[in-house]
């Protein structure tokens, strides 16, 4: 950023590869396969996607929550009227929610997407606010 500012030439640049090889991190990439297992998860707006999780391998199950607790976690239904999974799909935009900027708002969120600053309709929220 410094030798950008001096030159007086803004520019996109990636400098993640000076730190990471496209192997990754060898042993924390054995640590992971060691203690997890990959599995199929589900998305807010996707459903389940084959691959996409991980699940502690059974003989970590002592520090496995859902085990030792016997969780059973329900899908998360859509609150009503919330068309985030719509937006997160890219189906829609954020303004074209019936309850985006009125019911649904940082404030006072409806649905997942204007919960944190970093949800699409909030951050799609605070562009449309700023000056």
């Amino acid at each position: 950023l410094v030798k950008m500012t001096v030159r007086g030439a803004p520019t996109v640049a990636n400098c993640y590869p000076r730190s990471v090889s496209y192997e990754g991190n060898w042993r924390a990439r054995e640590i992971m396969e060691r203690v997890f297992v990959v599995t199929e998860a589900d998305w807010r707006g996707f459903g389940p996607l084959p691959g996409s999780g991980l699940h502690l391998r059974p003989q970590f199950a002592p520090f496995d929550a859902e085990v030792q607790f016997d969780l059973r976690v329900p899908p998360a239904p859509e609150p009503a009227g919330c068309r985030c999974g719509e937006v997160l799909r890219g189906v829609m935009e954020p303004v074209d929610c019936p309850l985006f900027g009125s019911a649904c708002t940082p404030e006072s969120p409806v649905g997942p997407c204007m919960v944190s600053s970093e949800g699409s309709c909030a951050a799609y929220y605070e562009l449309a606010a700023a000056p």
